[in-house]
């Protein structure tokens, strides 16, 4: 054989074991000294860095140093058997990933527990993953110009981590855009989440100092971001649209700051176990719904809402007292709550309209509420009361409900619902879980529920569906004879059912309006009289 031959037969044996594969194939290019070198690697193989000499065998250039981090670039790494796609964990060097393009199923790309500021992700696609790319027990991160796609359970996370900077960053159909768990100070700028399939496009859980700013959310199932439990928390400059239920809802967090978000087809929500973690929001005014002012009021006290003088897209009042809501018009795309109440006692909600929207009025803790000659069209639950007493809820048309007229849940006591109409609701026209003594007559129910034999239903205890004195119930389009059964635990009936439709008294607008008006103007006779 000639020297040839045997050259050439002894090169292709020594090439052997790099064309083999009984995988997919990863490439990446690789630095030995200044030359660049294709190198195969076998998915079977796990990409792994857990000690800083192993930088050397992936990066294309670098020493590790805090200006010559090491880079590892271009890779394209998928579905490893050990469901990391690029996993660094324990090191103390300087490293940037850049460009790669990652598949695995639990994290394409996870950084665990390095050391401190030197960790840097850019321009990367992850895809499919549990986790996109996964910042964890490590501090000073900084995750920049990437993209992930339909991660399971989302599309970037912080675990336990602290000073992370998420930038320019956008997940797409992930079940959770970006998650902050257990962090401090964790900022997201200019970052984008499109279509949660499953929870909030942003979501942050007991965690400090964050702040969420100039971010985009748009069709997440649904809260489009959600804050829970943190504290001294910033959210503002974000545009949200187009969110299944809140397009911000902030749960439980003291010393939250909310300003200047842009909410379209979707609300602000604010809820807390207590006023004082309530009271230690600070909402600002300039937060809008479909370009209009929402109105927040933290300790309202003998305060008119007039929607002759300003319409509000949204109302949320904390801790208000002696509050008149009066003749809003709420015209919602499916907005989840246009006026949300939380702790406080003499509110009054008055010849207002309510129309497509998932809720309407959402009442906890209010004592001496007054619901009275609004009108409810196409909404999920039109009036929902939870640990609301002494209310009066009278003159409402409510009509196309998706679920209930009007729930009352959670000892939401001694509250007298009557004269109103409720048509073509899709379960109950009233709905009592966990209540007692309510008072339910002289309505009209009229094509409820076709799904059960009963328009109510009663988990409650000691409800009345009647007027005892008056021996008077409600009129029902589906009674026969005999009393009523109320569907529910509580085994209620009305036992006066009325045998004809109630003509509902008309509430007069233009005399409300000349009465304020002449309120108005004999303040102001008042006032010019005491200048002189």
């Amino acid at each position: 054989m000639k020297k040839k031959d045997i050259f050439v037969l002894s090169l292709l044996i020594l090439l052997i074991p790099f064309t083999y594969s009984s995988e997919k194939l990863i490439n990446s290019q690789k630095f030995e000294g200044s030359n660049p070198v294709l190198v195969p690697i076998n998915a079977i193989e796990d990409f792994v860095i857990d000690d800083d000499g192993q930088f050397q065998l992936w990066a294309v250039s670098g020493d590790g140093s805090e200006f010559d981090p090491w880079i590892i670039r271009d890779l394209v790494v998928y579905d490893p058997p050990a469901d990391i796609g690029i996993w660094i964990h324990d090191t103390t060097d300087y490293f940037q990933i850049i460009n790669c393009t990652v598949t695995a199923n639990r994290y394409d790309i996870c950084i665990e527990d390095v050391a401190t500021d030197t960790a840097t992700v850019k321009n990367c696609t992850v895809d499919q993953g549990a986790t996109g790319i996964g910042i964890i027990n490590s501090a000073g991160a900084y995750v920049r110009d990437c993209i992930a796609y339909d991660c399971a359970s989302a599309g970037y996370e912080a675990d336990n981590a602290t000073d992370i900077l998420f930038m320019y960053n956008k997940a797409y159909t992930c079940d959770r855009g970006f998650e902050i768990l257990e962090s401090y100070s964790a900022d997201l700028f200019w970052c984008e989440a499109y279509d949660a399939g499953y929870d909030s496009g942003f979501y942050a859980r007991n965690s400090e100092d964050i702040a969420i700013q100039n971010c985009i959310v748009e069709r997440s199932i649904y809260d489009g971001i959600q804050i829970n439990n943190c504290t001294s928390a910033y959210v503002g400059l974000n545009n949200c649209t187009d969110n299944g239920y809140h397009g911000l809802e902030v749960v439980d967090s003291e010393y939250s700051l909310i300003e200047k978000n842009r909410f379209y087809d979707c609300d602000l929500g604010v809820s807390a176990d207590s006023v004082e973690d309530l009271l230690t929001y600070d909402v600002y005014l300039d937060n809008t719904l479909n370009d209009e002012e929402i109105y927040y009021g933290e300790n309202d006290n003998m305060v008119d809402l007039p929607g002759w003088i300003q319409q509000y897209p949204q109302i949320i009042l904390v801790n208000a007292t002696d509050v008149n809501i009066l003749a809003q018009d709420v015209l919602a795309h499916y907005i989840y709550l246009p006026i949300q109440l939380r702790y406080g006692q003499d509110i009054t909600i008055q010849g207002c309209f309510f129309e497509n929207s998932i809720g309407g009025i959402s009442a906890s803790d209010i004592d001496n509420l007054k619901v009275i000659d609004c009108s409810f069209l196409d909404t999920g639950v039109p009036i929902g009361l939870v640990r609301t007493t002494n209310s009066l809820i009278q003159y409402n048309s409510i009509e196309l409900a998706i679920y209930a007229g009007v729930a009352l849940n959670d000892n939401a006591d001694n509250n007298i619902i009557r004269n109103n109409t409720f048509e073509d609701i899709g379960w109950y026209g009233v709905s009592i879980t966990d209540s007692q003594y309510n008072y339910i007559y002289h309505n009209n129910f009229i094509n409820c529920s076709s799904l059960f034999s009963s328009y109510g239903n009663d988990a409650g205890t000691n409800n009345y569906w009647y007027n005892p004195t008056l021996q008077e119930g409600n009129w029902w389009d589906n009674w026969v004879s005999g009393p009523y059964a109320i569907e529910g635990s509580a085994g209620s009936f009305d036992l006066y059912p009325l045998g004809g439709i109630i003509v509902i008294p008309e509430f007069n607008h233009i005399g409300l309006l000349v009465s304020i008006i002449s309120l108005i103007s004999f303040i102001s006779l008042v006032m010019i009289y005491r200048r002189r």
